[in-house]
C-alpha cells in the first residue's frame, strides 16, 4: 500500500478527516518536491545520488513519503546538486507577531526607550520590523 492509497484510507474517517484538512502533510510535500525537482532536471534517482554522493536507494526513501523525513543538511546537498535553494519552513503563528520587549535588555536601541516596555513587530512575509516606542 503506497502513501496516497492509505491516505484515502484514512480520509473516510470524517474526524481525521476534518483534522487532515486543516493541516499540511509536510512530509509528503517534501517527498513530491524532490521528486518533481529531480524530474524537471531530467534525472533518474541513480543520477541525483552520484550528485549528491549518495546511493540511489537514499533518494528513493526520501521520494517515499512514508519514510522518515531527511536532515536539512541532505535536503541542502539536494538543492545545491539542483542548483535551487532550500526555503526555510515557517510556523504559521510567526507570519505576523508581536512580542514585549523590555527596556532592561542588553541593547542600545531599547535602552534609549524612556518607557520601560518597547513592542516590536516582525512581519516575517516581507521581512520588515517596525517599533513602537
Amino acid at each position: 500500500m503506497n502513501h496516497n492509497q492509505f491516505k484515502k484510507i484514512l480520509l473516510k474517517n470524517k474526524k481525521f478527516k476534518a483534522e487532515y484538512e486543516n493541516k499540511s502533510d509536510i512530509s509528503y510535500e517534501i517527498a513530491k518536491s524532490i521528486r518533481q525537482l529531480r524530474i524537471n532536471h531530467g534525472l533518474t534517482q541513480e543520477e541525483l545520488a552520484k550528485l549528491v554522493k549518495t546511493e540511489q536507494p537514499s533518494i528513493a526513501r526520501i521520494e517515499n513519503p512514508g519514510s522518515k523525513a531527511p536532515s536539512l543538511n541532505f535536503l541542502q546537498r539536494i538543492a545545491k546538486a539542483l542548483n535551487t535553494e532550500l526555503i526555510p519552513p515557517k510556523f504559521s503563528e510567526l507570519e505576523t507577531f508581536s512580542f514585549p520587549v523590555s527596556k532592561s535588555m542588553n541593547n542600545n536601541v531599547f535602552n534609549t526607550c524612556a518607557n520601560n516596555k518597547v513592542e516590536a513587530e516582525v512581519t516575517t512575509k516581507t521581512k520588515a520590523a517596525s517599533l513602537n516606542f
